[in-house]
């Protein structure tokens, strides 16, 4: 099987690029960090939350905020989901996803060796992501990886590559918007390694959607990323305990 040269090969729709403005994008990622605010209060609101509960909370208020911001700004600007970039995809672009989410984990794995033997400094945070997205108990696992690669996949592509990118896709050629809106994708994600890695994985899923003209396409390469991150280190648990 070989990758697609060209938008035509997998015949898919023409993608019109959303008309959102500055505004759009500032009102959707304040709703979203609002969303991240609430769960921050929460916590502090109740120190005794078990942490599995926390992270579970946490997950599905960040989602809720990005995909409910996305779509009450689409309502007020007449947009609506099929304009956002939610288009269907043909079975072979979600095979080539699926593909490139598998190829983009095993990028990140090396580069994130490769950072941290060069900057140890980089893996600072990491120990506490791990510990907050690995709860103890089978259902807040399931549940949090089905948050982690569901949900949070496609409430970001939303937000990021359906507003971010496309705001300034409108203006800018797609290197620009690409590097822009992914340094900023990473940005958001705080832990150094995660900022890197986050930077790097937006680029590759501004590129998918750009080709394949429907968010779908980045949204499985996403999901799959992250799920193959959660399954193996829940099943790494597992063996060792």
């Amino acid at each position: 099987m070989t990758w697609p040269n060209d938008v035509a090969d997998l015949e898919m729709p023409t993608r019109a690029v959303p008309p959102w403005r500055a505004s759009d994008v500032c009102a959707t990622l304040g709703i979203w960090i609002a969303a991240q605010v609430v769960g921050a209060l929460l916590s502090l609101a109740v120190p005794d939350l078990d942490p599995g509960l926390l992270t579970i909370l946490a997950l599905a208020l960040t989602s809720c905020g990005a995909v409910g911001g996305v779509a009450l700004v689409g309502a007020l600007r007449g947009i609506d989901w099929q304009r956002m970039g939610l288009l269907p995809v043909t079975r072979e672009w979600v095979w080539h996803c699926c593909l490139l989410g598998l190829g983009l984990f095993v990028l990140r794995v090396i580069l994130m060796y490769g950072l941290v033997s060069v900057a140890p400094v980089l893996e600072s945070g990491a120990d506490l992501l791990s510990e907050a997205l690995v709860p103890e108990g089978t259902l807040a696992r399931l549940a949090v990886m089905l948050l982690g690669s569901l949900a949070a996949p496609l409430s970001e592509e939303l937000l990021f590559r359906g507003v971010f990118y496309n705001a300034l896709r409108r203006r800018w050629s797609f290197w620009p918007a690409a590097l822009v809106s992914s340094l900023v994708f990473g940005g958001f994600h705080l832990i150094p390694m995660q900022v890197i890695a986050a930077a790097v994985l937006g680029v590759a899923l501004c590129w998918t959607y750009e080709r394949s003209h429907s968010l779908w396409a980045p949204v499985v390469v996403h999901a799959v990323n992250n799920l193959i991150g959660f399954i193996l280190t829940f099943a790494g648990l597992a063996i060792l305990d």
